[in-house]
């Protein structure tokens, strides 16, 4: 399993797009945004839309792990229930390999995200990512002694 993992903005998106473009991953991406906008977008109501994404997500993840098969998975890795998630799936013989993508502040994170919306990218409230900025770092610490490589970049500088 590759757990790409950061606050909202951190760059996690650019880049799994990068590893797919250059064919460094040939494995499912698994990514409840992507999911929320291909199969929920008809749904109105911005939290609806967003926990059956999140559900759908979480059904696939755990057909991944029972059927043994490896695949890229996207998340802010803010709440203890991801860090269940892995301890499950080194119970299930995964290895596990690590991206944390971060930034040295949450107001980088929150640029990011409004310019991606202004591009029209998904929306996501400005405490929201201040919340998860502090979220992720406490998860992604227990997440740092579980997996088998721990890779992290720091992604605060803005980049052409």
């Amino acid at each position: 399993m590759l757990l790409v993992v950061g606050c909202n903005g951190s760059g996690k998106s650019t880049m799994i797009a990068n590893l797919y473009k250059h064919n460094l991953l040939n494995f499912p991406y698994v990514n409840a945004d992507i999911f929320e906008k291909q199969y929920f977008s008809n749904i109105t109501n911005d939290v609806e839309r967003s926990q059956k994404a999140m559900f759908f997500t979480t059904k696939l993840v755990n057909e991944l792990l029972q059927n043994g098969k490896s695949f890229c998975y996207e998340s802010v890795f803010s709440h203890p229930s991801k860090v269940d998630l892995v301890k499950t799936a080194i119970e299930s013989g995964y290895k596990i390999k690590v991206i944390y993508m971060y930034t040295e502040n949450y107001f980088i994170n929150i640029s990011r995200v409004q310019k991606r919306i202004s591009e029209g990218g998904h929306f996501v409230p400005e405490e929201k990512i201040i919340n998860r900025f502090t979220n992720s770092a406490i998860q992604i610490e227990k997440l740092k002694t579980l997996c088998n490589d721990f890779e992290i970049f720091n992604n605060s500088q803005n980049r052409q």
